[in-house]
């Protein structure tokens, strides 16, 4: 119990002086200062960052409410704190936020830099220009995906990721995360993914753990009994967006991939499968993945490896582990839907953890 409170004592302390230095760079004006001729910029022009050498790993997340909502920045300090322990070369830091929240930002990612080994470099983005610029896919996205009202995903940030390949054009690969995550091992490793690609495979992902999308193909698979769309791995199981390798530029000249922002096209994949989607970003790469399986290489589930069991509630057991198992020593846990992470620095304990987000499950249903 004593380990959980310094913890958490620990957390809102980094919070706390992550809030100080980013008010104190902001009333010196330094937060106000503006990038010239930055490095990667896209069309979306950064607001504030440190420009990086090639070779360096990119990595995509969004920030979005950090300056009225704590969590968001601790959820980011946290998750970058982990990636810089195991840290082996440098990292590019590519934000994506609303602007009241950049100074907030700034100084969390300059706290983590002061304290890892390598060095962290960073940009903001101005997530309303983005927004503005890509509207029309947005509205696309949310037409096909946002079929009935999930009030976490009513937020655009959950429909741009499709949209990468565009919005950060001057990028080769990045790796996008979200920012519940904590890596067990070297972020390095997962970016030596992108060379084991075939040639066709666009997007690196892993499984989603559980049987959701055996649920969403339901219609599907019962007027195609011999399919494996929906079926646990080696079959479709479906995707989980927590940890993505995207090869950006890949993305941008594959016409096999960009066909699917046709509305023509996107609805007749939709009344396909009969599939209506719920969770943006998630569903538009899970319904391309069972049609177009070619364009995804199967991250193993290790480097994602997701703690919510929300569906145990609902399927047998047998079933649930058919989808849940994950074999291997973890690399990223994924506290996905407010789960809990096992002890820090602690694989033992997570039967333990997994009890404790089962009886989280069950009282919240």
């Amino acid at each position: 119990m004593r380990t959980v409170h310094n913890r958490s004592r620990r957390r809102r302390a980094t919070v706390a002086i992550v809030f100080a230095v980013a008010s104190a760079l902001v009333a010196s004006g330094f937060l106000f200062a503006v990038l010239t001729n930055p490095l990667h910029e896209g069309y979306a022009s950064p607001w504030r960052g440190t420009t990086s050498s090639s070779g360096v790993i990119q990595i995509i997340v969004f920030a979005k409410y950090a300056s009225s909502k704590p969590k968001v920045v601790d959820d980011l300090c946290e998750t970058l704190k982990s990636i810089s322990k195991n840290l082996s070369t440098s990292l590019h830091v590519h934000v994506l936020a609303d602007n009241r929240s950049f100074g907030t930002i700034s100084g969390a990612v300059s706290s983590i830099n002061k304290m890892s080994n390598m060095d962290i470099h960073y940009t903001i983005y101005d997530l309303r220009a983005i927004g503005e610029k890509e509207e029309p896919m947005v509205k696309l996205l949310r037409k096909y995906f946002f079929t009935k009202p999930v009030r976490k995903y009513d937020d655009d940030i959950f429909f741009l990721t499709p949209g990468f390949h565009r919005i950060f054009s001057r990028l080769d690969r990045a790796i996008f995360l979200d920012t519940d995550l904590r890596f067990h091992d070297d972020i390095r490793k997962l970016w030596d993914i992108f060379p084991e690609f075939t040639e066709e495979n666009i997007i690196g992902i892993a499984d989603d753990l559980q049987p959701m999308y055996r649920e969403k193909f339901a219609d599907y698979r019962e007027k195609n009994p011999e399919t494996d769309v929906g079926s646990p791995h080696p079959g479709k199981q479906g995707f989980n967006t927590g940890v993505v390798l995207m090869h950006l530029g890949r993305m941008r000249n594959s016409s096999k991939y960009n066909w699917n922002f046709d509305e023509d096209h996107l609805r007749s994949l939709q009344e396909k499968y009969f599939f209506n989607g719920d969770l943006g970003h998630q569903d538009f790469f899970t319904l391309l993945g069972m049609e177009y399986p070619e364009l995804f290489y199967h991250l193993h589930c290790s480097w994602n490896r997701q703690l919510e069991m929300t569906w145990a509630l609902r399927v047998s057991e047998e079933l649930f582990e058919k989808y849940h198992r994950c074999d291997g020593l973890i690399k990223v846990y994924h506290a996905n839907a407010g789960s809990k992470f096992p002890e820090e620095d602690s694989h033992a304990s997570l039967q333990d953890n997994r009890e404790g987000n089962y009886s989280r499950a069950r009282r919240l249903a």
